[in-house]
């Protein structure tokens, strides 16, 4: 009886050896199979990750070619609009150029009216000035005739007294005689 209870006990504690060795097994292989899923799930990730980074780095390159493109098209802008400014600039200074070209031919044509406003004033000036010379210097020449001419008159009359008073003399003369 003692080793039938002993090999009873040694069954039940094979028993319950081989059934804690199955469940040992169950959850091995239950773990073994939850590590293939994740190895696969792992496997799905990496092949993920490796389609992400490729996606990744092709949007990394279409940027920087954006970036680029816009650089460029910004530069190009930058440069027409500086284009633009310099032709508005040089054209602004044309225009002033003309302007000031205009302002000094008008001062000058004005300059010039001056001038030949002032030479006609002048030569009107010395036609007066010649003119009142002559009709002095005709004047004063005319003075002299007449002073001439009363001088000479004087001396007729002069004469005239000198010869009525030697003629009076002689009849004084001619009458005392």
């Amino acid at each position: 009886q003692q080793q039938a209870q002993q090999q009873q006990q040694a069954q039940a504690h094979a028993q319950a050896q081989a059934q804690a060795a199955a469940q040992l097994r169950a959850q091995l292989q239950a773990q073994q199979g939850e590590l293939r899923r994740v190895q696969k799930a792992l496997e799905g990730s990496e092949a993920e990750v490796m389609r992400l980074n490729a996606a990744a780095e092709k949007l990394s390159i279409a940027r920087d070619a954006e970036l680029d493109r816009l650089k460029a098209a910004m530069s190009k802008e930058k440069e027409d609009r500086l284009a633009k400014m310099q032709a508005a600039h040089a054209r602004r200074l044309a225009a002033r150029d003309d302007e000031l070209t205009f302002l000094k031919a008008a001062k000058e044509r004005e300059l010039a009216k001056a001038a030949a406003s002032h030479q006609k004033a002048l030569r009107a000036k010395e036609e007066e000035v010649g003119a009142a010379r002559r009709e002095a210097a005709r004047r004063e020449q005319m003075q002299r005739e007449q002073e001439r001419a009363d001088n000479l008159v004087e001396e007729a009359d002069d004469e005239d007294e000198d010869e009525d008073e030697e003629e009076e003399d002689l009849e004084v003369e001619d009458f005392d005689a």
